[in-house]
């Protein structure tokens, strides 16, 4: 209980703090350059970072790796429960795929 407090004490106070929580960190390290992939329109104060877009993203592979592993276990020990992990695990991967989209399409704090 108390890690589970923790977990929601730090996903819940830096979103509620500020609107900026998603600008650059380090002065900006590893952003793109502000012309680079513009197509004529200015980036938006809190555009993610190449190194946060990576993290976005593995995060998504390493969630259907997960998934699928622990589907194959299943498989293996003849125990079909181990699959409620990857259907327990499919809402957590979708709203990673909705972040990314959102972040994608509308970057930009309103």
């Amino acid at each position: 209980v108390g890690l589970t407090a923790l977990a929601g004490v730090t996903a819940v106070v830096p979103a509620l703090a500020d609107p900026t929580t998603h600008t650059p960190y380090l002065a900006g390290f590893m952003d793109l350059p502000k012309d680079a992939v513009t197509w004529g329109h200015p980036e938006p104060e809190n555009a993610l970072t190449v190194a946060t877009w990576i993290i976005h993203w593995s995060s998504l592979v390493e969630f259907l790796v997960a998934m699928g592993f622990a589907w194959r276990w299943a498989d293996l020990v003849q125990n079909p429960k181990w699959k409620g992990i990857t259907w327990g695990l499919l809402p957590l991967h979708s709203s990673g795929i909705t972040a990314c989209t959102y972040h994608l399409f509308y970057n930009q704090i309103p």
